[in-house]
């Protein structure tokens, strides 16, 4: 069964800290800066010739955790694997994830690069983003207890390209498998807006240079890269939150793939944000006053939690 469910409790705690904010504001419309200020930036992989930034992750470090060691919520930015970083619009999300009481990592990757040849040797394409986040992740798995998080309770989050590789991160088993570890180790994925599910399925019916220069023109690869091909496998797959907006193709291979995990035996969440743009999916995240992400999330994270 696909759930639409609100806890009150985790609800008040957010919109507390919201009315917080508002009252030390001189308006509730004032912005607050897009980046966050992390506690720790760490490089979790090395490898020559590459920007120590693009394999780098950034740790903020809840003030008043209600456990410790604290849950922690891994973030991955989009951006259309081409570009991004994992400290833009981070500043709702660390103060919403702070006054949870939860551990916030939020990671790079290598980038694909505009215009490149996908066969050129040194371009970075499929599945190069991908294992750059399995090795984060497994990072994190290994050291997020020094940091006073803890390594039994993590769900992974991303939007639009970080929804595609949260999502396949968690149904293909040779990701996390490579570094020892398994999808059945997370709590819950929340992946927010992308085509990405079914990257065989957008490459077909509405390719694109962004994809393209992902994940080439061979359909093979497609399916590989899709989280979709993935649900049958044997491993357990954490529970999904995700949103339901854009365009028919959008939506249609959202439901194809919630069916397909809720086959699989795994829960299923979707939030109606049909009322948002793409980039408003990601920016509303911790927002004071929204109604459409933020209540759901904590909703799904306390769950994931529990």
């Amino acid at each position: 069964m696909v759930r639409y469910v609100l806890d009150i409790k985790h609800y008040l705690l957010y919109w507390g800290w919201a009315s917080m904010l508002c009252m030390s504001w001189t308006s509730c419309k004032q912005e607050i800066p897009s980046e966050g200020t992390p506690d720790y930036t760490v490089q979790y992989l090395e490898i020559d010739g590459v920007d120590p930034t693009l394999l780098s992750l950034d740790i903020y470090i809840p003030q008043q955790p209600d456990v410790l060691p604290a849950p922690v919520v891994v973030w991955i930015h989009g951006g259309g694997w081409h570009t991004g970083d994992k400290a833009n619009r981070m500043a709702y999300k660390e103060a919403l994830f702070d006054s949870l009481g939860y551990v916030l990592v939020s990671i790079n990757y290598r980038l694909s690069q505009e215009g490149m040849d996908y066969n050129d040797s040194l371009h970075v394409h499929y599945p190069i983003h991908n294992q750059d986040v399995a090795t984060a992740v497994s990072w994190i798995f290994i050291h997020i207890e020094e940091y006073g998080g803890n390594p039994q309770k993590i769900v992974l989050m991303g939007h639009s390209a970080g929804a595609h590789l949260v999502a396949l991160t968690a149904t293909d088993t040779s990701l996390l498998g490579t570094t020892g570890y398994a999808p059945s180790w997370l709590r819950g994925v929340a992946s927010f807006d992308t085509e990405g599910y079914d990257v065989y399925a957008t490459q077909t019916y509405s390719p694109n240079d962004i994809y393209n220069g992902a994940f080439g023109n061979n359909p093979d690869i497609w399916k590989q890269a899709s989280p979709i091909y993935h649900t049958s496998h044997g491993q357990p797959i954490p529970p999904f939150l995700m949103c339901e907006r854009g365009s028919t193709l959008r939506k249609n291979i959202l439901h194809r793939f919630a069916d397909s995990l809720l086959l699989k035996g795994t829960p299923v969440t979707i939030i109606d944000a049909n009322a948002l743009s793409h980039e408003e999916v990601n920016t509303y995240i911790g927002k004071t006053g929204d109604s459409f992400i933020t209540p759901g999330l904590i909703q799904f994270l306390a769950n994931c939690f529990e």
